[in-house]
């Protein structure tokens, strides 16, 4: 039931079933009120099917919206206090499974700490990349995407830098395909790409280009416009019928030995072997690597292009400053499957370790261990929250998504 939700990122299908049945299953019509604002927090939610609207005050127009496997309700869940915006059903209903707040003060037995524990241990990814992508949050847009100048970019250049230029070019591909591929945003800097540590085509690219050219390598972009059946497969089922027909694909190149090089570093190895379930012409490419004097454009060559077969765009500036249509502090839902398969973005903070050690001698210490630790990571989002929404920037921590024709 839970195994297509975000929790399955870092819980065992066992666990999942075990935990669903400390909650229950409730069917939504279209519409129906979820919570109220102002109504105090007493549940965590996740949806199974359809979609939900979030508005504020009694308003009827959804002001955002969330999908299939997200949660909501958990930082109410975590800290207690009342909701601050309405949540209603979408337009075709939906059901979601509901976790009561109170078991966090009740449950006593060790099968249930247990479960608890392992559920906040799976909620703690979801809340530090939110608040990661929250402090990357700026008023205006930069002036460079590519901010090749930068001290982080510059500092981590030198470390990759070899003594032959194809070296370099390639010990750049291996740091920057490594990277997770992950769906978000798109308008962001090369260095706020390495903070984050992850990416999707676009800023993967954009960071490969500034990396290579703090080398003093003469870089770029192309574009690629391919089926997007390629990205669709590494989505969740729920999502996969929201993107159709063809995708640009972006990448970065470099010019050595005279000529234009692709070297797409878009896809770790993890998500090409995702590709490769929906897409067995994959398989082929899963293990190919970037070497020297020869392109690296896995995705032109499977859609039957000429590798060499792209224009060479010194930026792409247009791209990064379009306006998504969505916020993606609430695009995670999308990484599921991704996240499964590829290491933690973000590293692994001390409570999670010591509350695993502790897990099966004492789980009600383990349990006490997540959870405090879960407070702290919790009330820290809730305060850059609030002052974003002081200062008017954002209506409320659900935010609104759609799927971009990006990769």
């Amino acid at each position: 039931m839970l195994s297509e939700t975000r929790l399955a990122t870092s819980m065992r299908t066992r666990d999942l079933t075990d935990l669903s049945a400390l909650g229950k299953v409730i069917q939504m019509q279209p519409g129906d009120i979820i919570y109220r604002q102002s109504d105090p927090a007493r549940a965590l939610y996740v949806i199974l099917k359809g979609d939900v609207q979030f508005s504020l005050g009694n308003d009827n127009a959804p002001s955002n919206w969330i999908g299939q496997g997200d949660v909501f309700g958990e930082i109410g869940f975590l800290l207690g206090g009342r909701r601050r915006q309405t949540a209603r059903a979408g337009a075709v209903g939906c059901t979601l499974w509901k976790l009561p707040r109170k078991l966090i003060f009740r449950e006593r037995s060790a099968n249930g700490l247990t479960l608890l524990t392992l559920l906040m241990i799976s909620l703690e990814p979801i809340i530090k990349i939110r608040k990661a992508k929250l402090s990357l949050k700026r008023a205006n847009q930069p002036e460079i995407f590519c901010d090749h100048h930068h001290h982080a970019i510059q500092r981590v250049a030198a470390f990759l830098r070899r003594q032959d230029p194809w070296e370099t070019a390639i010990a750049i591909w291996h740091f920057v395909r490594n990277m997770p591929y992950r769906f978000g945003s798109w308008n962001l800097t090369a260095s706020e790409t390495l903070q984050l540590g992850f990416g999707m085509c676009t800023t993967k690219a954009n960071l490969q280009t500034a990396l290579l050219r703090a080398c003093h390598l003469q870089a770029g972009f192309t574009e690629l416009i391919v089926p997007s059946k390629f990205v669709a497969s590494l989505l969740p089922t729920g999502y996969r019928n929201r993107i159709s027909g063809s995708i640009k694909h972006y990448f970065s190149v470099v010019f050595l030995d005279g000529k234009w090089y692709p070297c797409d570093a878009s896809f770790t190895r993890e998500s090409l072997v995702l590709m490769s379930d929906q897409n067995p012409e994959v398989i082929s490419c899963i293990d190919d690597v970037f070497t020297a004097r020869l392109p690296f454009n896995p995705v032109g060559e499977k859609n039957g292009l000429d590798p060499f077969d792209f224009p060479p765009l010194l930026d792409i500036d247009h791209i990064f400053r379009k306006i998504p249509f969505f916020d993606d502090d609430h695009f995670e839902s999308m990484n599921i499957l991704l996240d499964r398969l590829q290491n933690p973005v973000l590293g692994i903070p001390g409570w999670v370790r010591q509350a695993r050690k502790q897990i099966k001698n004492n789980p009600e210490h383990a349990f006490r261990v997540a959870y405090t630790g879960m407070i702290s990571d919790t009330y820290k989002l809730a305060k850059i929250l609030r002052k974003r929404l002081r200062r008017g920037e954002v209506a409320d921590s659900k935010t609104k998504i759609q799927v971009t024709k990006q990769s």
